[in-house]
């Protein structure tokens, strides 16, 4: 027995002075990518004064800020792109500095000759189908647009994978998994805000991005959806023959060009215009939530169209760059259905105990004390409706939070990826209609999924 005892301490020891090394470089990584970021930012940092300054001034200093955004990679573009959409959590100013992001955040225009050297030999067959302008018409996050020309005339977008982007992404996640395991180690109780299990499944979003064969994935699914739909319209995902057998390449996406406006040029239309636009766009998210399960995470005011038939006064949404999408899994959607059917009811005191009965992980000392307060919450909130004009959904989700941060119940992280869309689209309707009520929105769909879910046998009975 001794000596086995004395094998196994030097198995350890051995595998620790192995797994030293790869400690070492994984922690000489993350602090060189934390020292990258504070370089990239610096410039802004050191220039902030300049917002006390003239108008001159501080225009140029947001310059700089999103010019630091586009070097730091998507990661970095996103969270701008959604702080954009929070007029609730920052003051006009940095909403408005950060709104050019929306419709350009490429880190840089990469010429077409530089961006198709990333296909090798997979485009040299496609060469006589298909001609492509060198000038990007489209820059964003993870890539860049340019417009194409097929033989039979159509024109289309060729969207293109931008080079060295993994690597940034990689290295963000990896910094980001690294800080929350810290704050984890540090104050054990940061668990319950499932902090872990958002990062991850931040990752895996971004991660999907960079193959757009998911893109065209989901493209085709969006169509199939919204076939029925005259207000809604994504486009076409075109087939195209490569050498692999595959009709979509990892790295380039040839599309439909769709004709229309950005979003962002009605923001200073007359009422009535853009009540319609939020009544489009609030329609289009509540039935990829509710009714199809299927969701475009990336709603911002860059990522959709304005469209108008010629001769015609329909209006008509276009949604594009839908490779941040998800779904929930079968319990996962019966609880979120439950959950907000529980809401509308405005059943607060449900809405506790669905939370608490349904969560995967919980260690509530005192569950009436739980429900108690999150119905008083509900009811709260609900009290006076559900308008843009007094919501505050990200004030709420940070109460939800703490209260399952005291009580020790652990939210699902394909839950907080939801929400936080509902949070994107909720600041861009509050520029557009402050008045939609939500919940009077809402109702219909989530009756109806609730309905057809129980109808299917896929939902169990209310609690209470």
């Amino acid at each position: 027995a001794a000596a086995r005892r004395r094998v196994v301490a030097l198995a350890v020891r051995e595998s620790r002075r192995r797994a030293w090394p790869r400690r070492a470089a994984r922690l000489w990584s993350l602090a060189g990518r934390g020292a990258v970021l504070a370089a990239l930012y610096a410039p802004a940092a050191l220039t902030a004064g300049l917002l006390l300054c003239g108008e001159s001034a501080r225009k140029w200093w947001w310059g700089l800020l999103r010019a630091c955004a586009r070097r730091a990679g998507p990661c970095s573009v996103k969270f701008a792109q959604w702080a954009a959409t929070r007029s609730d959590l920052f003051p006009a100013a940095v909403c408005n500095g950060l709104r050019d992001l929306q419709t350009g955040t490429g880190s840089r225009d990469v010429p077409w000759s530089e961006a198709r050297r990333q296909l090798a030999g997979s485009w040299d067959l496609l060469d006589a189908e298909l001609e492509v302008h060198e000038v990007p018409i489209g820059s964003g996050a993870i890539a860049q647009v340019y417009r194409g020309r097929l033989v039979d005339g159509r024109e289309v977008a060729v969207k293109v994978v931008q080079p060295r982007v993994r690597r940034q992404i990689e290295a963000d996640v990896e910094l980001a998994r690294a800080v929350v395991s810290s704050l984890e180690y540090i104050l054990p109780s940061m668990v319950w805000l499932s902090l872990s299990e958002s990062v991850e499944e931040f990752s895996t979003l971004m991660m999907g991005q960079l193959d757009m064969r998911n893109e065209a994935r989901a493209l085709a699914r969006f169509r199939r959806n919204f076939a029925r739909d005259r207000t809604v319209r994504f486009p076409e995902p075109l087939p195209l023959p490569l050498p692999q057998g595959d009709f979509i390449h990892q790295l380039v996406l040839v599309e439909e060009l769709m004709d229309g406006s950005p979003l962002s040029a009605h923001l200073d239309a007359p009422a009535d215009v853009k009540r319609r636009i939020a009544q489009l766009g609030l329609h289009a998210f509540l039935k990829m939530t509710f009714i199809d399960n299927f969701i475009h995470c990336d709603l911002h005011a860059g990522n959709i169209l304005v469209s108008q038939d010629k001769g015609a006064a329909a209006t008509r949404l276009v949604l594009l760059d839908t490779g941040l999408s998800t779904s929930l899994a079968p319990e996962d959607r019966r609880n979120f259905l439950d959950l907000f059917r529980a809401v509308v009811l405005r059943d607060g005191r449900l809405v506790g105990q669905l939370m608490l009965e349904r969560a995967r992980d919980q260690r509530c000392d005192d569950p009436e004390a739980f429900i108690s307060e999150m119905s008083a919450i509900v009811d709260e909130v609900l009290g006076s409706g559900l308008q843009l004009r007094k919501l505050q959904v990200a004030a709420l989700l940070q109460r939800v939070l703490s209260l399952c941060y005291v009580h020790q119940v652990k939210l699902e992280s394909r839950f907080m990826s939801v929400l936080l869309s509902i949070g994107v689209l909720e600041g861009l309707g509050r520029s557009l209609d402050p008045d939609v009520d939500l919940l009077t929105a809402a109702a219909p769909y989530v009756m109806r999924a609730a309905a057809a879910a129980a109808i299917a046998g896929d939902a169990q009975p209310g609690t209470g």
